[in-house]
């Protein structure tokens, strides 16, 4: 009888979703990373500014080193250091002769370079304030995004755990949400609606089973991802926490690169969104 109440039920949620767009959820997770992509373009721009300014102060480098090349050459040769292979007969015909090589010849074409490397640096600049709306529009969206936080509620009777999850989870962003029940996890639906929950296995009013099935049963709950949590990882355990609608499993003690990554991979996001305080149920 389950099958086919799964099916209906997945099929009004379809009717209910149809045409209506992403979930808050799903808007914040393809928004946050837009975040990097204004640190990204100041990135490049900076670079792009500091190579474009790299390369003035080549070229200016390169036509003052070729100056004092010149002036040394031409001392040397007023001098009469290079007799043996030139004789310097008019010093001033000389110094003339030299200028006009440098001008046409160095100073022209480095010119020439300099000024090639203008347009670039206007586009930089007009790139830079051409992208200023588009980014103010990627931070208000940001800012959106960041308000959406994914709510996780654990369901455990070790009060332990409570505390070893939410120090496990206290820099990922997540609104946690603990409970210490079965009973008391089904009375906490009514008042909200977690985005993922992570439900102990063995509980003495009501193992963790019985409130999946139970929640898969009603139609606003059916929908919500469900992770295991036991102590045991015999098959027949898995098997039956898949069979009555749990999307995962993980196996007690698990660590905290594991626990970040199941959940993040649970609820499509890539990076955890910026840091909320916990929720206990008397805030609630």
């Amino acid at each position: 009888q389950r099958l086919p109440m799964a099916v209906h039920h997945a099929l009004r949620g379809l009717a209910v979703n149809k045409g209506g767009g992403p979930t808050p959820r799903e808007f914040a997770a393809l928004v946050r990373p837009l975040a990097k992509l204004e640190i990204l373009l100041k990135q490049q721009m900076t670079q792009g500014d500091k190579h474009i300014e790299t390369t003035g102060r080549a070229i200016s480098q390169a036509e003052h080193e070729i100056d004092a090349a010149f002036a040394g050459f031409s001392w040397r040769l007023t001098q009469g250091e290079l007799s043996g292979l030139v004789e310097v007969r008019n010093t001033r015909a000389l110094e003339l002769a030299f200028d006009r090589l440098k001008q046409e010849y160095i100073a022209t074409p480095l010119q020439a370079v300099a000024e090639s490397v203008q347009p670039l640096k206007r586009w930089a600049d007009e790139f830079r304030q051409a992208s200023l709306p588009h980014l103010e529009s990627i931070r208000t969206l940001n800012a959106m995004a960041e308000r959406v936080q994914p709510m996780v509620m654990m369901v455990d009777d070790d009060v332990f755990q409570h505390i070893t999850v939410s120090r496990l989870l206290k820099d990922e962003g997540y609104r946690l949400v603990f409970v210490t029940s079965g009973i008391e996890a089904l009375n906490m639906l009514r008042k909200i609606h977690p985005d993922l929950i992570l439900m102990d296995l063995s509980m003495p009013d009501m193992d963790g089973l019985e409130v999946v099935r139970r929640m898969k049963g009603v139609v606003r709950f059916a929908n919500i991802p469900i992770i295991m949590i036991t102590g045991k990882s015999e098959e027949n355990v898995v098997t039956e926490s898949m069979k009555v609608g749990a999307i995962d499993f993980m196996v007690k003690p698990f660590g905290r690169e594991a626990l970040i990554e199941k959940i993040a991979k649970v609820l499509g996001i890539k990076e955890p969104p910026p840091s909320l305080p916990d929720l206990k149920v008397s805030d609630l």
